[in-house]
């Protein structure tokens, strides 16, 4: 996976370096062609002809421009400059437009808001140096040199603007990067920033109000030049700040600002060079090079504009994890998918998936682990979808597909059978093979049209492929509708039965088969419903754990249980051990160990009386993360069974390690244990094991003698079920236990129960 994902992003690199180079030879070629075509014979000063006779009449904008005494010809160049000069203004404007909105649609993106504000002062400046070459400034239409005067002063100006958003950029990467380590200081940028524009305004008011300024263009002598060598020079500075800026972040944006230095230098090279007079071929390609650098950062702040809304979209529409469409493409496609079938009268179907022991091994190897899981998933399954049908991750460990167009069911039959043969195949990881099954429910178009209950049905499909079907795979139909619906009555019942007192405990004995004597009781809850009588814990109990009402039944069980045997205490001399069955998410409270001692101490109970029952599965679920409540359980003297022992995934070599003292080995195992020697083999081993393990063995569901007589022979430590009692409220219990006081004489099993 990983080496995939590094040779993707090195692939993506390798993209984006070659996009940025061929722009700099873009850039470098722009740039040298207009001496190239001047080398032929082009004359780019011409092109201003055409608009002579337009400009050139009394009272028109030549009239206002022209000048005899700069030496050119009224109506030609001027209107060729004013034109280059606010088309440059316009660009350096609209950029600056396009970043600020840029930085307002991303704002991580810091770099587009001080490109922006850059931007918008060239601009600015720009647009003064044009408003003095048209001579409408006050003060300024008597001074011959002022409009080149500012022309240097504005790229000046803006070249020191470059070096500053350079550096500011620069801090906001190192920041980034390296936080609380940056080498850049906000306040010296600060500084340095509002220096150069003070500077610039004294300028400006001096050269605003002087009679006479000193010649700033085409003056003998490169250093009596000293405003146009200064830009150059500051350009030149900027360059390695913007080549770091590029190889810290290299991205088209970057790139472009680094890039269009080139532009800037050669413009500042060919008025300094390679322009004798005003207007001439290198004045017009200069200013002509002037908009096409501050054009440059406009694509590139498109290009980021652009990958940054594919970005989100990608975000928006896809899982991060598993590249597969996530909820809110999947309503996108099968809605439209809906009503393509309903208009084309096509057929359409939603698998909805489940892994069955993803959670176990998220909790037991880690979260890294289970993102393994989830990739593989995500992989096989797209293998064996087309590339028309949808699959999409809906959160956690479920997904579904949306197949569309499909003639017969059994080709949905087929794709649920190659996905789920295809997951009993182990997933590699840095834990080791890993195994997960899928549990796959299916709707189709056919039995519903309304989208929401169409994904309903195959959820409900895919719980009952989960609690019934060998392949885990089920279509839905309606009787699963009818359940749920019963379901959903039984929930809404159940949140009113704790404050309604309808819950009643009854207690099963549990014997000894070497002393032939009751020794414990097991609490197990029964619901008296007003309308539907008693109902068995396993009706109710996993519509608890669903809806979150489990917490609330078990600790009234066990406060329940706990005032019960200090009453029966009272009428024996002899300890008596309670097992109490408990959730796993009564054992996830880390408040646990201190309700129980609190009941204990309320009751005066040792921890000896008292053994919390769990789940085969839910061990094993929860030993990892509740291992320090169990420990503080262990302390505090409280036993730990593990129910329900072979009905479960438990594994042999596991039990070593969990926390437990007692195996209660459940009743399928038990009551085939005289017919099936597989059966026999099992109950076998376990006692064996829990004998060499130190563990007690509780054998459930006893229901003949000669499974009894079996269990005895075996050496099972202890037994329950109807063949020696059914449970029984708490009143006959009572009166079992009164009769076993001390130096009585103990009473044989069918004595003492009334067989």
């Amino acid at each position: 996976m990983s080496d995939g994902s590094n040779t993707t992003k090195n692939n993506r690199k390798h993209t984006l370096a070659s996009e940025h180079a061929t722009l700099l030879w873009v850039v470098v070629g722009v740039c040298l062609l207009p001496k190239l075509l001047n080398f032929f014979g082009a004359d780019f000063s011409a092109i201003g002809i055409s608009l002579h006779e337009l400009h050139s009449a009394p009272g028109g904008l030549a009239s206002l421009v022209g000048n005899p005494n700069l030496g050119f010809e009224v109506g030609k160049g001027p209107i060729i400059h004013a034109l280059l000069e606010w088309t440059a203004v316009m660009v350096a404007f609209f950029t600056a437009i396009v970043a600020f909105s840029h930085f307002f649609t991303d704002k991580q993106n810091n770099a587009a808001s001080v490109i922006g504000i850059a931007l918008l002062t060239c601009g600015a400046m720009e647009g003064f140096h044009a408003l003095t070459s048209l001579r409408i400034v006050e003060h300024t239409r008597d001074h011959v040199d002022f409009m080149p005067f500012t022309w240097s002063l504005a790229r000046t100006f803006n070249a020191a603007i470059f070096m500053v958003c350079a550096l500011i950029c620069l801090r906001y990467i190192d920041r980034k990067v390296h936080p609380g380590q940056s080498r850049f200081d906000v306040k010296l940028m600060l500084t340095i920033s509002g220096c150069i524009v003070l500077f610039a305004f004294i300028l400006m008011r001096a050269a605003a109000v002087v009679d006479d300024l000193p010649q700033t263009l085409y003056a003998e002598g490169l250093f009596k030049r000293p405003f146009e060598i200064a830009p150059i020079l500051i350009f030149i500075a900027t360059t390695p700040l913007l080549l770091r800026l590029y190889r810290r972040m290299p991205t088209m944006l970057n790139a472009t600002l680094a890039i269009s230095i080139i532009p800037h230098i050669t413009l500042e090279l060919y008025m300094l060079f390679g322009s004798a007079k005003l207007f001439d071929n290198s004045f017009i390609v200069a200013h002509t090079l002037k908009i096409f650098a501050y054009g440059l950062p406009f694509y590139g702040l498109v290009h980021s504009y652009i990958r940054a809304y594919q970005r989100v979209n990608h975000a928006y529409y896809n899982d991060s994890l598993t590249a597969a469409a996530n909820r809110n493409y999947f309503y996108l496609y099968a809605e439209t998918a809906l009503s393509r079938a309903a208009r084309e009268n096509k057929n359409m179907a939603i698998f909805y998936m489940d892994l069955n022991g993803f959670k176990e091994i998220n909790d037991t190897h880690g979260h890294e682990a289970g993102d393994d899981i989830l990739k593989a998933f995500a992989k096989r399954v797209q293998s064996c979808i087309r590339s028309e049908d949808c699959f999409a991750r809906m959160g956690g460990d479920e997904f579904v597909v949306t197949i569309y167009g499909f003639e017969h069911i059994e080709f949905l039959r087929g794709i649920a059978k190659k996905i789920s043969l295809l997951m009993k195949e182990p997933v590699p990881s840095d834990s080791g093979p890993l195994y997960v099954s899928v549990s796959i429910g299916i709707s189709i178009f056919a039995d519903e049209r309304d989208l929401n209950q169409l994904l309903h049905n195959a959820d409900l499909a895919m719980y009952e492929a989960k609690r019934k079907t060998s392949d885990h795979i089920c279509f839905f139909s309606d009787d699963m509708s009818d359940a749920h619906c019963d379901t959903l009555q039984l929930q809404s019942d159940l949140a009113n039965a704790l404050d309604n007192d309808e819950f009643y405990l009854v207690y099963q004995p549990v014997y000894e088969s070497g002393r032939e004597e009751p020794t414990a009781f097991e609490a197990l809850i029964r619901w008296k419903h007003p309308q539907r009588g008693d109902i068995l814990p396993d009706q109710f109990i996993s519509i608890a754990e669903r809806s979150g009402l489990i917490a609330d039944i078990d600790s009234w069980v066990m406060e329940t249980a706990c005032a019960q045997i200090a009453e029966w205490r009272e009428l024996s001399d002899q300890r008596l051990r309670l097992f109490i069955n408990c959730s796993a998410a009564q054992f996830a409270d880390n408040a646990l160990p201190t309700r129980l001692a609190g009941l204990m101490e309320k009751h005066q109970l040792e921890g000896k009386d008292l053994t919390l029952e769990i789940g085969e599965d839910q061990l094993v679920e929860c030993a990892a993360s509740c291992s320090n409540q169990f420990l503080a359980l262990r302390r505090m003297g409280i036993g730990i069974a593990m129910d329900n022992y072979g009905a479960g995934s438990a594994a042999v070599s596991h039990l070593h390690s969990l926390p437990i003292d007692t195996i209660k080995i459940d009743k399928s195992l038990v009551n085939g244990s005289t017919e099936c020697g597989q059966a026999k083999a099992i109950v076998r081993s376990t006692i064996e094991l829990a004998s060499d393990l130190g563990l007690n063995v509780v054998a459930e569901g006893v229901q003949s003698i000669a499974e009894f007589n079996l269990l005895r022979q075996l050496g099972c430590s202890g037994v329950q079920g109807l063949f020696l009692a059914a449970p029984m409220r708490s009143e006959k219990c009572a009166a079992i236990w009164a009769k076993r006081k001390k130096n009585e004489k103990t009473a044989n099993i069918t004595e003492l129960l009334g067989f």
